[in-house]
């Protein structure tokens, strides 16, 4: 899975729309799309610091690792990720990824 799917994955799993992420990271709209379709390469630092201070791990976002190998979130007690509602939120995502970024296994 590639680090603009992830992207989306991380923004969705936090309940944000394109343009409340691209708001509160304060970079363009349009890059928000742009990125997690992956027509933009370059992630600006601006987005990498808001996901980080919403508890998103940055390092799973370049890692090779998917959802089911690693969590989306850091490990720290009160993130959505945490504890029971791991599985849940992992099928959750799942669903996400299946109906909206259409992405084909190798």
């Amino acid at each position: 899975m590639d680090p603009y799917c992830k992207l989306f994955i991380a923004r969705t799993t936090l309940s944000l729309k394109q343009h409340e992420a691209a708001t509160l990271a304060g970079i363009n709209l349009p890059d928000v799309g742009a990125l997690e379709r992956g027509d933009k390469k370059c992630i600006p630092n601006e987005y990498l610091a808001f996901l980080y201070k919403k508890g998103i791990d940055i390092n799973w976002i370049f890692s090779n690792k998917d959802i089911a190998t690693a969590p989306v979130f850091r490990d720290k007690p009160g993130t959505a990720l945490y504890g029971s509602n791991l599985q849940f939120a992992l099928k959750t995502i799942e669903d996400k990824l299946n109906s909206l970024c259409h992405y084909e296994s190798l």
